[in-house]
């Protein structure tokens, strides 16, 4: 028996190839969007995918099924509960579906979704049975994604790199384009284009873009080296983002250059110390302070008066936000709540604050919080 582990980290996804390599073949299981793995591992080892086995319809990433169907001929495999709209094959329970002398037996273990399964891996020369798929590993949970893996996901194809010119890109833009910087955070602090979105190029991108981009949108990517290119594309079609057009290959300089407009600053970054010192003075300066983690880590202690928006609900919760009204925010450590920061830079607002240290630094200096 052959077995491989796929993991994405940020995302927390994690897939797997198995099979048998005296008859060649082998089945993708839970493939994500990067499917060339797949198959350069496959062809490494003499082996055909034959199968691809979806033990769910995820909730935190867009599947790759589409893709390595279309690369290798096989035949996707998921429950009949998953109403799914794609060509497939259904998988029942106590269904095998054997890989030489490998064989994997399907039970139906519907307790987090319908149609999800477990397999039960048996290597038949070796006498060896084992559990290898255990429930939900889903770390975001969205309605839209486990809507596109429903439908069946777009055709990816190969990632060809695409640079465009200041004009493409600005007419990208002005069709309603979203601009996404992956710049280190002090470069899109020292200067950016207005209106853009920064995250960072991180392991967490996919995570933080599914909160911080609308549906469907267009991108057009800003980067701080082009090799990037790839890595990013896979990171946002694993959460449904497919429409990348490009990446702004001229410089800023020369947008600059053009008499476009940059600015800088916009989200200015302080330390928990500075934010204590601020709420200590009750005025128009005094910033309202939005805590952007989950309920449950909000309950677990937070500053007081703050107001609980989660990331994922930032977007449309601060759709009709007092743009002239300060703000801090703040998350555990300062990575989510500089995406909901720059997100409120993006919509306008005058003065945002990203609180440097998060939760966790306003603890360690001994201040105040808040429980339940």
């Amino acid at each position: 028996m052959y077995l491989q582990q796929y993991f994405i980290d940020g995302l927390g996804c994690v897939s797997y190839l198995i099979g048998c390599e005296s008859a060649g073949v082998a089945a993708a299981i839970d493939p994500d969007r990067d499917v060339r793995k797949y198959v350069d591992t496959a062809d490494a080892h003499g082996l055909k995918i034959t199968h691809i086995i979806e033990t769910r319809l995820h909730a935190d990433h867009v599947s790759g099924n589409s893709d390595l169907a279309v690369l290798t001929g096989a035949t996707i495999y998921v429950h009949p509960a998953a109403n799914a709209a794609f060509e497939h094959h259904p998988l029942n329970d106590g269904d095998v579906i054997t890989l030489g002398t490998v064989e994997l037996q399907v039970q139906h273990t519907p307790e987090h979704t319908p149609e999800s399964i477990t397999l039960l891996v048996i290597d038949k020369p070796r006498a060896i049975e084992q559990q290898l798929v255990f429930g939900d590993r889903q770390a975001v949970h969205q309605d839209r994604i486990r809507e596109i893996n429903r439908k069946g996901p777009n055709i990816l194809g190969e990632i060809r790199r695409r640079g465009l010119n200041i004009q493409n890109a600005l007419a990208d833009l002005q069709r309603g384009a979203a601009l996404l910087d992956l710049r280190s955070k002090a470069d899109y602090k020292t200067r950016h284009i207005p209106g853009s979105i920064h995250l960072a190029a991180d392991d967490q991108l996919s995570t933080h873009a599914a909160f911080a981009l609308p549906p469907d949108i267009p991108i057009v990517l800003l980067l701080a080296d082009p090799d990037d290119y790839q890595r990013v594309v896979y990171s946002l079609a694993r959460v449904g983002f497919d429409d990348v057009i490009g990446y702004l290959a001229d410089s800023l300089q020369l947008w600059e250059a053009m008499r476009l407009p940059v600015t800088s600053g916009d989200v200015h970054d302080i330390t928990a110390a500075q934010l204590h010192d601020m709420l200590q003075k009750v005025d128009a300066n005094t910033p309202m302070v939005i805590d952007v983690r989950e309920p449950s880590e909000q309950a677990s202690g937070h500053i007081p008066g703050a107001k609980l928006i989660p990331l994922g609900e930032f977007a449309r919760q601060t759709k009709d936000f007092d743009l002239t009204r300060p703000v801090a925010v703040i998350c555990a450590s300062g990575s989510r709540s500089q995406s909901a920061a720059s997100m409120l830079s993006q919509k306008g607002a005058e003065t945002v604050y990203n609180v440097l240290g998060g939760t966790l630094g306003w603890m360690q200096q001994g201040f105040p919080l808040e429980r339940g």
